[in-house]
């Protein structure tokens, strides 16, 4: 005789447990795929954050660099600390004037370009039988500070020199309205304050005074902008010192 088996029936106690299962089951879904929801959501607004940031210094190193890369690669920084260096502090002499001088490049600071406008110079560079030839500001710079330098010595030089405070007078009448020296304060004061550094500078020890000796700055590489100065300069100057202004 055959037998038929038939299913057991679940109590009314199993179809409950197992509905309670699935209940909690379904929660613990829905609240993992709503935590999987939120990490996704943080790690997108952490990815556009970091594409910012990226973009952002991109273009503060662009603009760092210079306004025409094209023309003037970037320069390496590096850390350098500012040291007292007594020979640019000391009265004219023949080293000491050594010293100013080498801090022009051949050339005098001007650099060959060609058809300077095409790329977006506001103006035309300086022509010459060689070609076009424009200055770079950080020999401009140093040039102004070099005349100034001398200008300082000189009134010292005559006011030790000379018990006559008449000719004294005179020669500081021809002095005030010197342009080229005028400009040179207006024009170091406004690089001052685009290159703006920001570096925090301490107290000499025991005291009060800062003179900003030993403390690091980041700085362009001055041996990459002399090598570029060397390779692009202006090679028919009839001068190349500073203190001989």
């Amino acid at each position: 005789m055959e037998r038929k088996y038939m299913p057991i029936r679940k109590s009314s106690d199993d179809e409950e447990s197992i509905s309670d299962l699935s209940i909690a089951d379904l929660q613990r879904l829905r609240k993992t795929k709503l935590l999987t929801q939120i990490l996704l959501l943080l790690a997108t607004l952490a990815f556009i954050a970091n594409i910012y940031v990226l973009l952002r210094n991109s273009r503060a190193v662009n603009l760092q660099d210079g306004l025409y890369t094209e023309l003037v690669p970037s320069m390496p920084l590096e850390t350098t600390s500012f040291e007292e260096q007594a020979i640019y502090a000391s009265p004219p002499s023949l080293e000491s004037n050594r010293a100013w001088d080498n801090l022009l490049p051949p050339g005098r600071g001007y650099v060959f370009v060609k058809e300077g406008q095409k790329h977006s110079l506001k103006e035309a560079g300086e022509m010459t039988p060689y070609g076009e030839i424009y200055s770079v500001t950080v020999f401009h710079q140093i040039h102004c500070l070099g005349m100034l330098r001398g200008n300082y010595w000189e009134l010292l030089n005559r006011a030790f020199e000379q018990d006559d405070l008449i000719s004294l007078k005179r020669f500081a009448q021809t002095h005030i309205h010197n342009l080229h020296a005028n400009h040179c304060f207006d024009y170091l004061r406004q690089s001052l304050q685009c290159a703006a550094d920001m570096s925090l500078e301490w107290p000499r020890p025991g005291t009060k005074s800062v003179d900003g000796w030993g403390v690091p700055h980041l700085c362009k590489s001055w041996d990459a902008v002399m090598e570029y100065m060397d390779q692009n300069h202006f090679n028919a100057s009839k001068r190349n010192d500073i203190a001989g202004e």
